[in-house]
């Protein structure tokens, strides 16, 4: 695409992601697809990522589409939940950790978690209010059913073990150094 027609759009917008609801850039884009014969790429190394999606069977994409949807949906809710803590300088690493526990229970499903999965993905593709999707509701308590204790044990220790590395780097002490009591 040319700088003439960047400019313009940005000058008639403000936006230049309007362009794809342009239908001449959208033939454009089209034409220059077919006369190359391939996918019109943006950036360095993208050519590689291209040849890694076409490789991948449509049955992969579409599990990788709902995964990826399903933690869109999940891990804000989780943020939310751990916030309310007041983890401090441990946030981010406990947040870490609960995402690692969250993928592993995903993956390893109870009988009755794909079918409300299933549900919530259902109520978003219906574009419902938040308020009226009643799997929306159970997601915390999903995902507190979905930790077990060992798993919150092992939240507690990064938490614990984080807010003592960043209390001492904070005071600038090495933390191989004994601290008296």
């Amino acid at each position: 695409m040319d700088d003439n027609r960047l400019s313009q759009q940005l000058q008639k917008t403000g936006d230049l992601m309007d362009l794809l609801n342009d239908s001449d850039w959208l033939q454009e884009t089209a034409a220059a697809e077919a006369a190359c014969s391939g996918d019109v790429e943006a950036g360095v190394g993208t050519r590689s990522y291209v040849k890694q999606i076409q490789r991948t069977p449509p049955d992969a994409l579409k599990q990788q589409r709902r995964q990826v949807t399903v933690l869109s949906i999940l891990l804000p809710v989780l943020h939310d939940y751990l916030s309310d803590w007041g983890l401090g300088l441990s946030f981010e690493s406990v947040y870490a950790e609960a995402q690692r526990v969250i993928y592993q229970r995903l993956a390893q499903m109870t009988p009755g978690q794909p079918g409300w999965i299933n549900n919530l993905l259902a109520e978003g593709d219906q574009y419902l209010p938040i308020e009226e999707r009643p799997s929306q509701a159970q997601i915390e308590a999903t995902l507190l059913e979905m930790l077990t204790p060992a798993d919150w044990q092992v939240l507690a220790t990064v938490a614990a073990k984080d807010m003592a590395a960043g209390i001492l780097r904070r005071a600038n002490v090495d933390e191989a150094t004994p601290i008296a009591s």
